[in-house]
């Protein structure tokens, strides 16, 4: 057969002669050799003799023939699948090197796929991960693809420089003649092969040499260097060129298979894309890669294979592994009025369509799912939502069945990265991930607790909710997953830490001796994890102290290794070496004396020095903290190591600096375990004291702590100590050296009690800086002891802030910028330490400051008000009520400077908000409050669509109320409801019910105001929000509410302030429970009597609204509610009448189906009443609740008997009868007959 194919041969039989041959030769081939089976195979799909429509068709045929000799060669082939499998995809077979028998061996496989599937693919997938060319191809270097695509006779280095020479020929014009390479006509150097314009110009150049100058002999040598080279890329070329079409084959059979039975090829999808993912990204058989991809793409369920291509196109893009292009395919996030009109039009929304399509009559099946899932994943993973978010997380949320084999740990993951990147999603997302851990296996669990590691709190409370899910029988002892759990349990959020560790006692875990987790994580990009590394590492050594100089080790191991070389030129390490600092911190506590040599070396001699500031502060702090738990007892052990340092010469100028602060402050630690009457703390304290010239204020205040202990031995210099620092302080000329001398004094003032500030002098010194107009640098540097007095002394220092107050106010608007931002820093630290008392003494003069005419008063008042945003959030609380409504009236100051710092003082309340999702939306609610005649509409639809995760602190509520405020003052309807909206929302949100007292007087009045609205819609809203805000809040907030609501049932305004005050009254009763109303219906009803119209109209409104806000708990009270309804129909006044029928239809609305025993004799007895008014009403209800027992609407008038919605059809007949039975079927319908003829015009009409 191989010689078919050759065009040399004078003569080639018919295809016909060809088969018959064929079909004679098969029961001898047969019975010859198991070989032979797969040579049948391989002739009877030849290109030769089969057909290219019908490849298999003389294949059927030979069956056919052998099965009338009795041979079934079905049977023979499914034992043999082993040899004939390796036969076809032999040199004979699949990489023969005639196309043809490629061709053949394809086919081949592909009929095989049809008889045994599983055997042939099993055999398939051995040949290609046994395929060598797989290994050698990801083995090459970037330098050999370009060698295998670069021409022949040329080198790769070449390659651009002979382009270049080509393209420069074709844009010249050359002079004509002996030296010009080719005709302006006639010349295409563009389409010609590259080496031939190589020759060209090597040629060129040639004549023009031979002609000028004499041949240089060492060019011969470069010759042959040049051929040299040239052969090894020519069998470097050749050896891609192997791997290229043998792969290439291997993915074309890939995809033969796929195609030649779908069905087995689904279930195997997520297994088979792993073989042709990797080689989407490759430079030389990506094409056949998406190709094989495409066919695969094909296998999946209807109607998603309608989708195929897009799919195997987005799978070639993401494996290019450039995420930019990715993200410019993805949709940006419209509007969705705007994605309704648009078709999609993207690659990624192409998709997205086919997947909502597929997923119409319910899920994919798992395989298909498993398949696209990286798609959706991409589309996930985006740092901002995309206009598919929200369908891709709809199609997700219906493949959670715990029972299918789902790619769970990816989808978690994403899911965590979903909510990290979008809190909103978090009630939708919570449950998916719920769902997940469901079905979790054991070998999953470890992966399902990467949430753990997330920087968001809301998003670690997700993740360990999630695992409470995990079935007992899917967690097993693992490492990791102890690891995870353990550092969870230590986890810097008080609600994270309890939850893990409920888990922790839950799957019963006890901790591991090994570390390596713990020591991963200490490196972790999120401080969190970092600091629950260090605490878990503690937690550890406490249950195994003998694994604490193995664990000290480590940890130095691994921040040498983490400093490494060249850190100067990008310390990326900085992280590890901090969190090696946080665990040193965190195990002071657990480390023995003969620890202590060990730690303290290593601080000395590496860590003090660290490039990174804030490594070198830490490391410092831990020094302190492991000298302040056992320095008492280690004084002798510790002093010497310490003094040893400080006393030799300096090899290194500048790193011996930064150890001698870190160890002048180790030993002012130390010092103070010292006896008083030692001689070694004065000279401990001269060494502290010039470490303060240290510019670095982690330094400065590790030293002023360390002063204060050691003053006890300083008492009898104590006027010459101040006076130095204040010296210092006042006159020196670096910045640095004067705030070192701040936090000295500061310390040493702590060391010498408050009563030193009086008898050193200290505070008339301050104020008498502060009032030097002639030297800015005392002004300052009185600032700078005012701001580390307030401090270091805390609530103690509060009598003198008072009374400083007025100069710290006249430094706001001092001529110097440098006193200008000391004032600010003093203001911070004064305000971060005030107590409640305090601010009810500053906030006054404060306030009275705004009023001022001056504007530098208003101005430094401003700024002081801004600062208060930095008290302690109970005091925050407190004053910011006060506060903000101030400053907004600022921004509209005539004089600019003034509003500039009610702008900035508003920012700084912007700045200490903690809500997450309020931080968000700062700069648009204050443009709110800039501008609220704009922006209080847009503002308030920013909120409403803002999904809350986290509670509403204090600061938050200061920014929001005045835009809330504005809003329900406003005249359109919708910003009123919106605003009504989030006054209801807000209770439920604040972290303290109690931040939200201030603010009632201000909105409840609003909220009351907007409830008598004239539109039923915002009446509705208002309504709600109060209910909203008992439930929140507590009814004895607000004592004054139900008496006013059921003084306004009684009023004799109008109707619309009757209904609103009813409404509001439901919505409130529902909130205040059962009790209170079973305490109040009782008057309710009584007043439906009252003799004023009035009060009855509004009373019987209010049943109007009660079913619908008490649901359950009011139809216990129906059969004392309905006599006063009945007895309203009947009234006099026709808007008592219209409330009591009002009320009648809601309850029919309501209770016809739960409660028809009491609803239907009432109506019954109305019917046959004296009372026309109560006959028509009753006839009416009835209707109703007909209609509504036989379950339609009945809306429909129906005109010349025809049969359409709303008609008395025989199913809803059958339903009447099934509800009352026939016999109370005929009865109601016979006196709806008999009231046909009632005397009354308008009781007949309504019975027709």
């Amino acid at each position: 057969m191989d010689s078919f194919g050759d065009s040399q041969l004078p003569f080639i039989p018919s295809t016909e002669v060809l088969v018959k041959c064929l079909f004679l030769i098969a029961p001898y081939a047969i019975d010859h050799s198991q070989r032979s089976y797969a040579r049948l195979i391989l002739c009877s799909h030849h290109p030769c003799i089969s057909s290219s429509g019908s490849p298999a068709g003389v294949w059927k045929r030979l069956q056919k023939r052998l099965k009338q000799q009795n041979i079934s060669f079905t049977d023979l082939i499914f034992p043999n699948i082993t040899v004939i499998c390796k036969e076809l995809l032999s040199k004979d077979g699949l990489f023969s090197s005639n196309k043809q028998e490629q061709r053949a061996a394809l086919c081949s496989l592909a009929t095989l796929m049809s008889i045994s599937p599983n055997d042939t693919f099993v055999e398939f997938e051995k040949h290609f991960i046994e395929l060598p060319d797989r290994t050698l191809h990801d083995g090459f270097s970037e330098n050999d693809i370009k060698i295998f695509f670069t021409s022949e006779g040329q080198l790769s280095t070449e390659q651009g420089v002979y382009v270049a020479e080509a393209v420069a020929s074709k844009n010249t014009k050359l002079a004509k003649g002996r030296f010009r390479a080719y005709d302006g006509q006639d010349a295409e150097p563009a389409k010609s092969d590259k080496r031939e314009s190589s020759s060209i110009g090597k040629r060129e150049t040639g004549k023009f040499t031979k002609k000028t100058a004499p041949v240089d002999k060492s060019k011969t040598a470069k010759e042959e260097a040049r051929e040299l080279q040239l052969k090894e890329e020519a069998s470097t070329r050749e050896k891609v060129g192997h791997v290229q079409e043998n792969l290439a084959l291997m993915l074309d059979a890939l995809g033969e298979l796929a195609i030649a039975n779908p069905v087995f090829t689904h279930g195997q999808l997520p297994h088979l894309v792993n073989y042709i993912e990797p080689l989407l990204s490759s430079p030389i058989v990506s094409d056949a890669a998406f190709c094989a991809m495409l066919r695969l793409a094909r296998c999946t369920a209807p109607p998603l294979c309608n989708w195929a291509t897009e799919i195997a196109a987005a799978i070639h893009v993401m494996s290019v592994e450039d995420f930019e292009a990715v993200l410019d395919l993805m949709p940006v996030l419209i509007m969705e009025e705007d994605s309704k009109k648009r078709p999609p039009s993207g690659l990624f929304e192409k998709i997205v369509t086919g997947l909502t399509a597929a997923c119409r009559m319910g899920p994919l099946p798992a395989d298909s799912f498993t398949f696209v899932f990286p798609i959706m994943e991409r589309i996930l993973l985006s740092s901002k939502k995309t206009s598919l978010h929200d369908d891709v997380l709809q199609i997700l949320s219906m493949h959670m069945d715990p029972i299918l084999p789902l790619p769970r740990p990816r989808m978690l993951s994403v899911l965590y990265h979903v909510l990290s990147t979008i809190p909103a999603y978090h009630p939708s997302v919570g449950p998916m991930l719920n769902e997940l851990c469901l079905g979790l296996k054991r070998d999953d669990l470890a992966q399902a607790l990467i949430g753990v590691y997330a920087k968001e709190v809301h998003v670690r409370l997700a993740c360990l909710t999630a695992i409470k899910c995990v079935p007992s029988h899917s967690v097993q002892r693992d490492l990791q997953v102890s690891t995870s759990l353990w550092i969870a349990v230590h986890d810097p959020e008080k609600a994270v830490a309890e939850l893990a560790e409920e888990l922790w006692d839950r799957f019963g875990f006890d901790v591991c001796a090994d570390y390596s987790g713990i020591f991963d994580a200490l490196s972790h990009k999120n401080h969190n994890v970092r600091a629950a590394a260090a605490e878990a590492l503690t937690a550890a050594l406490d249950e195994n102290p003998d694994k604490i100089q193995d664990t000290l080790s480590t940890l130095f191991s691994l921040y040498i290794q983490d400093l490494g070389p060249g850190v100067e030129f990008g310390d990326t390490n900085w992280l590890g070496r901090q969190g090696i600092a946080l665990a040193l911190h965190s195990v002071a506590d657990v480390l023995g004396s003969k620890d202590l040599p060990v730690v303290m070396t290593f601080l000395i001699s590496r860590a003090l020095a660290d490039p990174n500031l804030d490594v070198r502060g830490r490391m410092i702090n831990a020094g302190i903290l492991i000298i302040d738990k056992h320095g008492k007892e280690n004084v002798p052990l510790l002093f010497p190591i310490f003094e040893s340092y400080l006393n030799k010469r300096a090899s290194n100028e500048e790193t011996y600096d930064l150890v001698r602060e870190g160890v002048v402050i180790f030993t002012g630690a130390l010092a103070k375990h010292l006896s008083k009457d030692d001689p070694k703390v004065h000279s401990v304290v001269e060494k502290l004291l010039d470490v303060l010239n240290t510019p670095s204020e982690a330094v400065q205040r590790a030293v002023s702590d360390c002063l204060s202990p050691l003053m006890v031995s300083k008492q009898e210099e104590a006027q010459s100590l101040v006076s130095r620092l204040l010296d210092r302080m006042m006159k020196c000329e670096k910045y640095g050296e004067r705030r070192g001398a701040a936090f000295g004094l500061a310390g040493v003032v702590k060391g010498f009690r408050i009563t030193s500030l009086k008898k050193y002098g200290i505070a008339a010194t301050l104020q008498q800086g502060l009032e030097d107009r002639a030297s800015a640098k005392s002004r300052e540097g009185a600032l700078l002891g005012f701001e580390c007095l307030c401090e270091k002394l805390g609530r103690l220092f509060e009598p003198y802030v008072i009374k400083m107050l007025p100069l710290l106010l006249v430094s706001f608007s001092d001529q110097v910028l440098a006193v200008r931002e000391a004032a600010e820093c003093a203001a911070r630290a004064m305000m971060s330490q005030l107590t409640g008392h305090g601010v009810k003494l500053v906030l006054p003069s404060l306030l009275k400051g705004l009023e001022d005419k001056a504007w530098r008063t208003k101005q430094s008042s401003v700024q002081l008000l801004g600062a208060m945003a930095y008290c302690a959030p109970q005091q925050l609380s407190q004053c910011l009520p006060k506060i903000v409504p101030k400053l907004t009236e600022v921004l509209t100051d005539t004089h600019p400077k003034v509003q500039a710092a009610g702008q900035t003082a508003l920012q700084q309340v912007g700045s200490v908000i903690k809500n997450p999702e309020i931080n968000a939306l700062v700069p648009i609610l204050l443009s709110a409050l800039t501008d609220p005649n704009d922006h209080t509409k847009h503002s308030l639809d920013i909120l409403l669509q803002t999904t809350f995760i986290n509670s509403i602190d204090a600061p938050s509520l200061a920014l929001l109320v005045p835009i809330v405020h504005r809003g329900l003052r406003e005249r359109g309807v919708d910003t009123k409801k919106k605003a009504a909206q989030i006054v209801g929302n807000m209770s439920s949100l604040v972290t303290e019910p109690m931040d939200m007292i201030p603010y009632i007087g201000l909105l409840l009045p609003e909220v009351k105001k907007v409830l008598v609205d004239p539109i039923p819609e915002v009446r509705g809203v208002a309504a709600r929000a109060l209910g909203s805000l008992i439930v929140g809040m507590g009814e004895q907030i607000f004592p004054d509410l139900v008496p006013w609501l059921l003084e306004t049932l009684k009023s004799d305004n109008s109707n619309v302030e009757r209904s609103g005050a009813a409404q509001g009254l439901s919505e409130v009763l529902a909130a205040l429970g059962k009790d209170y109303f079973d305490q109040i219906l009782p008057d309710i009803i009584r007043n439906c009597s009252h003799q004023k119209a009035s009060v009855r109209d509004g009373h019987l409104t209010l049943f109007r609204y009660l079913p619908r806000s008490m649901g359950a708990i009011f139809q216990n009270h129906l059969q004392a509610v309905l006599p006063a309804i009945l007895d309203g129909l009947a009234d006099e006044n026709e808007s008592v009448r219209d409330a009591a029928l009002s009320a009648g239809h809601i309850f029919v609305e309501y209770y016809a189906t739960t409660s028809l025993p009491l609803l239907l004799p009432a109506i019954e007895d109305g019917i046959f009443s004296d009372n026309w008014r109560i006959r028509q009403s009753s006839v009416e209800l009835l209707g109703d609740l007909l209609f509504k027992v036989a379950g339609t609407s009945g809306k429909a008038i129906l005109e010349g008997g025809s049969d359409d919605e709303g008609a008395s059809t025989e199913a809803q007949g059958r339903a009447i009868v099934e509800v009352l039975g026939r016999a109370k079927r005929n009865e109601v319908l016979a006196a709806v007959y008999m009231v046909r003829s009632d005397v009354s015009l308008t009781v007949r009409q309504a019975a027709v």
